[in-house]
Formats: structure tokens, C-alpha cells, sequence
């Protein structure tokens, strides 16, 4: 007799733990990490900003939805605005060493993104965690920097 019931764990694309908390939907469990450690050490920052990057339009009767990208987060440091997008490690085949895994539409997507901050005129860098201690280490140092100025 059944004690041993299966749990539906919710997962997504990825097998990422999907997670519930303050209100809000965390897609990862280091993008949960980054946000209780902005908490942790008061780093304001929008969580899971919106870009779009390119608008939809109609193109031989055919309708292009609007390209658009959600980052964690968006940390201002004085005028330059910071992207943060933790993501999933993956072992490079030819080195060895863990590098953040970055999939070939995404990559796309943050060229893109770049562009746009480019036409826009704006200063922006993006960075791309994928350890807590890459987090913290990157948080203090935007902490550091937004103090001081």
C-alpha cells in the first residue's frame, strides 16, 4: 500500500527547479540564491526585467511576434546598467573547465540586446553567474561601486 507516493516536482525546460517564494517564481535555484543575497546585503535591482529588442510586425500576411529578452535582473550603477542572467554550468569539451551554459538563442537574444543598449545609447553590461560564489563575488562588487557613487 502506497507510502511511497510519487511527488510532481515542477521542473522546467532545463530539469531547473521551479520555486515559489515571496511571491514571486524563481526558474532556477541559483537565481533564487542571487536574489536572497541582494536581499542579504540591500543590492536594489529589478527582478526579471523585460527588453524588448525587436517589435513585432506584419510581413507577408503573416504576423512576427516582438523579440523580446528576461534577464534575472537589472542592477543601475551610476549611469551604466547592469544585466544579470544566472545560468546552468556545462563542462567545455575543449578546455575542461565549467563554463555557464548559454544556449545558441539566447546568445542571439543578448547580441541583440547589446545592439539595442547600443542605438539607445546606453551603458550596459552584461553578466552571466553561474555559481553562488561568482554571485557573491559580482554582487559585492556592485555594491561596492553603487556605494561609492
Amino acid at each position: 500500500m502506497g507510502w511511497d507516493v510519487k511527488r510532481e516536482k515542477k521542473t522546467g525546460q532545463f530539469r531547473n527547479n521551479i520555486q515559489q517564494k515571496y511571491d514571486l517564481t524563481f526558474k532556477s535555484n541559483i537565481e533564487l540564491f542571487a536574489y536572497e543575497y541582494a536581499k542579504k546585503i540591500k543590492l536594489k535591482c529589478k527582478f526579471q526585467p523585460w527588453y524588448n529588442i525587436n517589435p513585432g510586425f506584419d510581413y507577408m500576411d503573416e504576423h512576427i511576434r516582438p523579440l523580446s529578452v528576461n534577464p534575472d535582473f537589472e542592477i543601475m550603477v551610476g549611469d551604466v546598467i547592469n544585466v544579470v542572467d544566472t545560468k546552468g554550468e556545462k563542462k567545455n569539451k575543449k578546455t575542461g573547465l565549467m563554463e555557464a551554459w548559454i544556449l545558441p538563442d539566447s546568445a542571439l537574444k543578448y547580441k541583440l540586446l547589446k545592439y539595442h543598449f547600443y542605438v539607445e545609447k546606453k551603458k550596459a553590461i552584461i553578466h552571466f553567474p553561474f555559481t553562488e560564489s561568482m554571485v557573491e563575488k559580482l554582487f559585492d562588487e556592485l555594491k561596492k561601486m553603487k556605494d561609492e557613487s
